[in-house]
């Protein structure tokens, strides 16, 4: 009897700690934009060996960036509230302004950098987004197994 109780108590412990839903993206809404452009900036203060300037220049890029991309969010997440689909012209100019913004930000960048420090960050952003790219796909089929079985 002890261990049927033991295993009941293990196996709801286990399914209560299951239901807190996704840790990951928990962890990414604790910072405020203004937090997250510090520690954005202080990360390529220390790669790529800036001065002041440049870390000052570069923060206030940062915090621009991050306070666009926490209003996009907030818009993301009231249309999925909302159960709104967006419409092909819709998604299309939501990705033409989200890579306006990148190109925006790169030369805003490359202003900012030399040109040996613009390389670096440019191999170390291609680096990111490869494996942003690989994690991605990674889900993806992890998902489509789980929906198979």
């Amino acid at each position: 009897m002890k261990k049927i109780l033991s295993i009941l108590l293990l196996g709801f412990t286990v399914f209560a700690f299951a239901q807190n839903g996704s840790g990951e993206m928990k962890k990414r809404n604790q910072f405020t934009p203004e937090q997250r452009a510090i520690l954005k900036t202080k990360q390529m203060v220390l790669k790529l060996n800036l001065n002041k300037l440049q870390e000052s220049q570069l923060l206030d890029l940062n915090e621009k960036g991050a306070n666009n991309r926490q209003k996009l969010m907030e818009s993301h997440r009231s249309m999925k509230q909302g159960d709104q689909q967006l419409s092909s012209d819709e998604k299309f100019n939501m990705k033409n302004n989200m890579l306006d913004a990148q190109i925006k930000y790169q030369t805003e960048i490359k202003k900012i950098l030399n040109d040996k420090q613009f390389e670096e960050w440019r191999m170390d952003s291609k680096r990111k987004y490869s494996m942003k790219k690989r994690k991605m796909h990674e889900d993806q089929k992890q998902k489509q197994k789980m929906k198979n079985k």
